[in-house]
């Protein structure tokens, strides 16, 4: 890798979720910028979206654009406390509930795919091959094979990366009219999803046997075990998560995971350990194989590497060791990003 630069991130597995597989993508060691500053605010907890008036706008054509009639602008006025509805200036901003926004249905694009992937639709056709540039619509279920990796963006830019041998199916896959913000909701039934939402108000709900995630604006994680599928893990990496089980929810805080079987509430939430100290290689190595050392974390039960040529979105090592140490002779000459 003559030259190449070496981006390092570290992850480790918390000491809470022992044996569980739950972790966590830590700091960017050689930048120091820290990834899981929370950025939860009161208008993503309401579950409401924030719009800003332009020239020309009042209650009548903001509600007939946005809610889908024009008779709907009391509600806008009542909710707002709009006292002079005919003086309201550019820049007046007003809240709208989710809930009352028009929703069209759209699709969720393949952006990148590596190994044996497959999906078939809600009408039961044979799998297809998933394929970078494959288009996914609500009732789609996507395989992942072993060895595998894939990465899907929905219709507001959110980005979903599904690990190896992961089943997901799509289960709403819409957008609200005219807002830039989505309204989607998948099953998880095996493996495992990182999950990057980008638009704040976008409403995104990821669902498990055992629990379901609901979040806007924020990046997590969520698995199923690959031994007992009626338990998940849920991890934050920013931001806020309501995970709810057994007729409970539970607010996770970015920096925190928890566990959660089949008909019982979210366990209490464990922090996640701090990242791993690399110790090899530095910026670029000339070896062969190349060997990844890291200094062990107190606690640890194992470590998660991961290797992306530098600007791609698909992990061409994904691997999991308990000693704090790996090397691979799979890599070329090129830029990589490591965590």
């Amino acid at each position: 890798m003559n030259g190449s630069k070496l981006t390092f991130v570290a992850t480790a597995t918390s000491p809470g979720l022992r044996g569980t597989g739950l972790r966590h993508l830590m700091i960017c060691i050689l930048t120091g910028i820290a990834l899981w500053a929370a950025r939860a605010c009161a208008e993503e907890q309401d579950d409401l979206w924030i719009y800003v008036f332009k020239q020309g706008d009042n209650l009548w054509n903001v509600s007939e654009k946005y809610l889908g009639g024009i008779e709907h602008w009391k509600q806008l006025q009542k909710l707002n406390q709009v006292s002079h509805p005919r003086r309201m200036p550019p820049g007046t901003q007003v809240s709208i509930p989710l809930r009352w926004l028009r929703v069209d249905p759209t699709v969720a694009r393949v952006v990148a795919s590596t190994g044996a992937n497959s999906y078939s639709s809600a009408a039961g056709t044979p799998e297809k091959p998933l394929n970078e540039g494959s288009v996914l619509h609500a009732g789609d279920q996507v395989r992942v094979g072993e060895g595998g990796n894939a990465v899907l963006e929905f219709a507001d830019g959110s980005l979903m990366q599904l690990a190896e041998t992961t089943v997901l199916e799509l289960q709403r896959v819409n957008k609200f009219k005219q807002t830039g913000i989505a309204d989607t909701e998948s099953v998880l039934k095996k493996g495992r999803v990182e999950t990057k939402v980008k638009a704040r108000g976008t409403r995104f709900e990821i669902s498990t046997p055992a629990a379901s995630s609901a979040v806007r604006g924020t990046e997590f994680r969520t698995s199923v075990d690959p031994v007992d599928e009626d338990r998940s893990r849920v991890e934050v990496l920013a931001g806020v998560v309501g995970v709810s089980g057994g007729g409970r929810t539970r607010e996770l805080q970015a920096g925190y995971g928890t566990a959660i079987a089949k008909d019982a509430p979210p366990e209490p939430p464990v922090r996640l350990l701090p990242a791993p100290e690399f110790k090899l290689p530095e910026k670029y190595s000339r070896e062969f194989p190349v060997t990844f050392k890291w200094r062990p974390v107190t606690g640890a039960a194992g470590y998660r590497l991961q290797v992306w040529l530098a600007d791609h979105q698909v992990a061409i090592v994904d691997e999991t060791t308990q000693p704090p140490g790996f090397s691979t002779n799979s890599l070329a000459d090129a830029n990589y990003t490591v965590r």
